[in-house]
């Protein structure tokens, strides 16, 4: 059994030795822009003439009998590596826990040391599902393997160098120039001699390469008359070197005399973590060699100073004491000591890591082992201290420091020494960026007996000019806020977040995925670039996830109307925190916040077409919980300040701090008039600027800036037609209709005060909304109203003048006229028609007119020339006379000032009403057909106020 695993395991070494060396002549051989020279490629079966080999490939559409014999051989060692690698085959287990390669996953010694410095890891078999963090200490140097190509040999590429020393099988390429011509090659014989003809032969084994080079010209000088000698090496011998040890894939090796220890190991498929880098053992002619991969790995020596000799063994013992550094040095890692080396000190140890980050102020731990293997820590150790075997050294920032962040110039670590204060920091130059926020800074603090971490508020104002200090302890962040940084506390994201709603960022970002989706179902962009589910993934140590995008839920229509989650872009764990917290707190928390929130529009009609969206500030998602804290400490800024918003203060802190936070006080303030809203519910007024300062504010506070009391009115309003000068005018408080028109020079020659068109906005609205609510009730009653119909054909034709009568109400605008009294002098005579105007008022007043106009169920529906006398049935007559559907007992006249008034048109009555000039006569449809609507007589109505705002409409079109 023994002999028969023996065969097996030399079987498969030369196998593999000659799949590399094919593999090797198959590099060479495809490098089509290499020199052809006479070179040859020594293998365990026989040279290869590689000018043989570049002749067989450059001929196209031919196949070269050497190449096939690679190509098959290949294959056949191909078949046996996967069958000899496949129990070592890198488990797909492994892959999903997050590894690319078996080298990759912990060791033990890297779990044990982890554990040592609390960085607890899950083992694989135990919980596979979880896998193991590549994150932590890892040892050094084992990755070279790893991370490189596979070896070929160290094949000669290039001119070779002068320290080569010449070896038996060494073939030489000599060129002859001058008395004699000629080309020789030349093997180094077993005698170790070069033998050329008419030269005596020359010693060439185990001489430098320009020691031999000077002795060979200087036979040929003395042989031949001005003769120059040219030598090169035309291919370097093969050598066996027999890798043992603690290697993945030990064995004997065919490498070329150029190769390196580097060369062999990385045919051996590298070392593995259990096998030292440090006492490398090569035996070479009864004597041991030692190697140091570190001084090739840190750059102190090179791999070419490592070449390998024929017969040699490479020996990997297990590693030996190791020691573990980390923190803020350049490599943290786990370092192997040099054996025999003794202790070195803690400062020659950090040189294996890089050294410090820093030059200077590093705290220096070690974490030592006890008789019983606990640790045990050595706090502020000197340079010099001596390092034992299993020490962890940490290099971190000393305990007396602190950090500064946010606003700041300069954000980073600051010795307590220096500052010990608050204001020590801030009277340093150019601490704070431009245009900070003072009225709070946060203090992220660590309390010295319970270790929990709070925040604590500083008013930077006061700190500033002396009235406030804060006393600085170790590890305190002190986190400095910026305009936008406040600004984002009133932003569309963090109150929808307040309300529980999504915030519309993540809308915005989820919209934009599934509309890339859509694109990439249909061909337009390609897949990878569409959204794909959130990779969920385990949180760090910390207890804080990965920076993973917001996900939001999306009603999949394309997957059956069902919910999908969707990873946006948006990264805010600010955010995020304050949805947990809201959620589980009262509408109180946050009250003040959730003001911004309530504006409604006014009507229905109103839309907000702008939203405050703005980007989280970096600040709040490195620090979740810094939101949620802000929000609590808000004050309301609202009234006449440049930008009214929530503003966080200290509690206690002057009122007019959070004035100055808000852009100050607008040219409309009444620096006289102040008010303060309490979170109790007391209020305190009529306060001036003066006396704002010496008011404490507290978070939940509302501070409102009143406006200057002026007599002009916030608005204009608009006069049109025939006046002297038309336009838009600001009016004063209380100003009338009177004073308006002296303003525009009074009235014109052709104007006609009767046909007057008075406009106001909220009677527009009202209008408009009175349409739309009769639209939905009509479309409501409708069917049940053609239940009860019993003529199918009346039914039809009531059904479409109703959905026509709705279409009229939704779509026709609303004018907003007011029956008013424009002529000067009647306002004179009578002053209670006189009445105050309003913002946003007009005015039209139109030429006289000299016509009237007929519409509704007559044969001609037109306008009709103006005659004095005539009654409205004569004008009716004119317009062609009755339709067959008219009603004439519901006729009614339009006058020209908006008024409206039944004609009475009957058998016997020609309607006595006079019609003046600029007048509608409405002939409405006769309800007949229709008698069983219950609404008919609501829908003549209707019918009176669609014709009195297209009247109106008509008037004011022509007057513009």
């Amino acid at each position: 059994m023994e002999n028969s695993m023996r065969r097996e395991y030399k079987a498969g070494v030369t196998k593999r030795r000659l799949q590399l060396g094919l593999a090797c002549a198959g590099l060479l051989v495809s490098a089509a822009s290499m020199p052809v020279t006479a070179q040859m490629i020594e293998l365990p079966t026989g040279s290869v003439n590689l000018r043989d080999l570049q002749q067989q490939y450059g001929q196209r559409g031919t196949s070269s009998p050497t190449l096939d014999q690679v190509r098959q051989q290949g294959q056949g060692q191909g078949q046996d590596l996967q069958t000899r690698t496949r129990g070592t085959q890198f488990d797909s287990r492994m892959e999903a826990a997050g590894y690319r390669n078996e080298n990759e996953t912990p060791s033990s010694l890297e779990i044990q040391y982890r554990n040592r410095i609390g960085e607890k890891e899950s083992q694989y078999k135990d919980r596979p599902e979880e896998g193991l963090r590549r994150e932590g200490l890892r040892q050094f140097g084992y990755d070279f393997s790893a991370n490189s190509a596979p070896s070929t040999g160290g094949l000669l590429s290039g001119a070779v160098p002068d320290d080569y020393v010449l070896g038996i099988g060494d073939e030489l390429v000599v060129t002859l120039r001058g008395q004699v011509n000629n080309t020789v090659q030349a093997r180094v014989d077993r005698e170790g001699r070069i033998v050329l003809p008419n030269i005596a032969p020359v010693a060439a084994a185990g001489r430098r390469f320009d020691e031999f080079r000077e002795d060979l010209t200087a036979q040929a000088q003395a042989a031949f008359s001005q003769t120059e000698l040219f030598v090169s090496v035309g291919s370097v011998r093969s050598i066996g070197v027999l890798v043992t040890g603690e290697v993945r894939e030990p064995g004997r090796f065919t490498l070329t005399s150029f190769s390196s220890v580097i060369d062999a190991l990385l045919m051996a498929n590298g070392i593995v973590k259990t096998g030292s880098l440090r006492s490398i053992k090569i035996a070479r002619d009864g004597q041991t060699l030692d190697i140091d991969l570190y001084d090739v790995l840190l750059g102190r020596r090179a791999a070419t100073d490592l070449r390998l000799r024929d017969g040699d063994q490479i020996i990997v013992p297990s590693i030996g004491n190791t020691i573990a550094i980390k923190g803020d040095v350049v490599r943290p890692g786990i370092y192997e000591l040099r054996s025999g080396g003794g202790r070195p000190s803690l400062e020659a140890a950090l040189e294996l890591a890089g050294g410090p980050q820093r030059a200077r102020g590093n705290r220096l731990e070690i974490l030592r082992l006890d008789r019983d293997g606990r640790n045990q820590l050595i706090r502020n150790a000197a340079p010099s201290t001596a390092i034992l075997p299993g020490d962890v050294l940490v290099v971190e920032l000393p305990r007396d420091a602190m950090t500064l962040e946010g606003a700041a110039e300069l954000p980073g670590d600051r010795g307590l020494s220096q500052v010990q204060t608050l204001g020590a920091l801030l009277r340093e130059p150019y601490v704070l960026r431009s245009d900070p926020y003072l009225p709070l800074a946060v203090i992220d603090t660590e309390d010295p007996v319970t270790r929990q971490r709070r925040y604590v508020a500083a008013d930077l104002s006061r700190v500033l000019d002396g009235s406030m200090n804060v006393t600085l302890r170790e590890r305190d962040r002190v986190i400095i806020l910026s305009r936008d940084d406040v600004r984002y506390l009133a932003s569309a994201d963090v109150q929808s977040v307040l309300r529980g709603a999504p915030p519309p960022s993540l809308r915005l970002s989820i919209d934009s995925q599934m509309a890339e989706e859509r694109l990439a179902l249909a061909g337009q962009i390609a897949p990878q670039q569409a959204a794909t589910a959130p990779e969920i993934s385990k949180p760090d140590d910390d207890g804080v996830g990965p920076r993973k995008g917001m996900i939001g839920s999306v009603i999949d229509r394309s997957g059956g109307g069902q919910d999908r989650l969707i990873e946006s872009d948006l990264k805010c764990r600010g955010l995020e925190r304050l949805a947990s917290v809201a959620a589980d707190s009262n509408y109180r928390r946050f009250s003040v916040a959730r003001l911004l929130g309530d504006t409604k529009p006014r009507n229905a009609t109103e839309q907000k077409t702008i939203i405050g969206l703005q980007a989280c500030p970096p600040l709040f998602d490195t620090h979740p919980n810094l939101l949620p804290f802000l929000l609590e400490h808000a004050t309301a800024v609202q009234g006449e300040v440049r930008q009214p918003g929530l503003y966080p203060v200290v509690p206690g802190g002057p009122a007019d701090s959070v004035i100055s936070a808000a852009g100050g006080l607008s040219l409309d303030a009444d620096q006289q008039a102040f008010e303060i809203s309490r979170r109790d519910g007391n209020r305190v007024a009529g306060l001036t600027l003066a006396q704002l300062a010496q008011t404490p504010v507290n978070p939940g506070d509302i501070v409102r800036a009143l406006n200057n009391i002026t007599q002009r009115e916030v608005g204009l309003v608009e006069v049109a037609g025939e006046v002297s000068y038309p336009g838009r005018y600001d009016i004063r408080r209380g100003e009338r209709l009177s004073e308006l028109l002296r303003r525009v020079g009074g009235l014109s020659a052709d104007a006609y005060t009767y046909g007057a068109v008075f406009q106001r906005e909220q009677a527009r609205l009202s209008e408009e909304e009175g349409f739309r609510r009769a639209a939905r009730e009509l479309e409501q009653s409708l069917p049940s109203l053609l239940v009860n119909a019993e003529n199918a054909q009346a039914s039809q034709s009531a059904v479409q003048f109703i959905q026509t009568m709705i279409t009229n109400l939704r779509t026709t605008p609303g004018v907003g006229r007011v029956v008013v009294e424009s002529d000067p002098a009647v306002l004179a005579a009578r002053p209670e028609l006189d009445f105050v105007l309003e913002p946003g008022d007009r005015l039209t007043i139109p030429k006289r007119p000299s016509h009237v106009t007929v519409t509704g169920e007559v044969l001609n529906p037109s306008s009709v020339m103006f005659s004095t006398g005539l009654s409205a049935r004569q004008y009716i007559q004119k317009a062609g006379g009755f339709a067959s559907a008219a009603e004439k007992g519901d006729a009614f006249v339009i006058f020209p000032n908006g008024e409206s008034e039944p004609l009475r048109l009957g058998t016997f009555s020609d309607g006595s009403v006079p019609i003046p000039p600029g007048s509608t006569i409405v002939v409405p449809r006769d309800p007949e057909p229709f008698s069983f609507l219950t609404t008919t007589r609501s829908i003549a109505s209707l019918v009176s106020s669609l014709a009195l705002s297209v009247a109106s409409l008509v008037v004011i079109g022509n007057n513009n």
